[in-house]
């Protein structure tokens, strides 16, 4: 089943506030393997925001040098703990398939939950719409950490 954004709604106050602390990365340059703080690859972004809204993810296993490995480890994160959401949520993990067939690239959806931060290779990190053309028909999931009674593994 293909994943779906949400209908707009309102985001509770709490997560409104969160997008103050991504600010500052954006703009940072890609690195591959780089986990900041002046340079990231997608998943060292990804990590390093959800470290700041207080929703840290484990660290990646390999740092993917070609979509095969990529999609390896992103499939290795999604069996420590990770679940699929039918919906994006806020500070949830976005992942996409940038080279068919393989999941290889991951960002954070935010508080909005029509926009998500990330970046790629030859970019800079940047806000893009989940539903704009050039991404939503390359989601392949959307991503939260559960322990195994299906609780978040931080207080909310």
């Amino acid at each position: 089943m293909r994943p779906t954004t949400p209908a707009r709604d309102a985001c509770p106050v709490a997560e409104i506030e969160k997008p103050l602390a991504y600010v500052d990365l954006l703009g940072k340059p890609f690195e591959l393997g780089g986990r900041g703080p002046n340079a990231y690859d997608c998943y060292g972004l990804a990590a390093e925001v959800r470290r700041r809204v207080g929703r840290p993810i484990p660290e990646d296993y390999t740092h993917g040098r070609d979509a095969r490995s990529c999609h390896l480890e992103i499939a290795r994160a999604a069996a420590d703990g990770f679940i699929e959401l039918a919906s994006p949520e806020p500070f949830c993990l976005v992942t996409f398939r940038i080279v068919a067939p393989f999941t290889s690239h991951i960002g954070v959806v935010l508080a909005d939950r029509f926009r998500f931060i990330h970046i790629m290779r030859g970019c800079r990190v940047a806000v893009e719409r989940l539903d704009c053309l050039s991404w939503h028909h390359r989601i392949t999931g959307f991503w939260e950490i559960r322990d195994r009674n299906g609780m978040p593994p931080w207080p909310e």
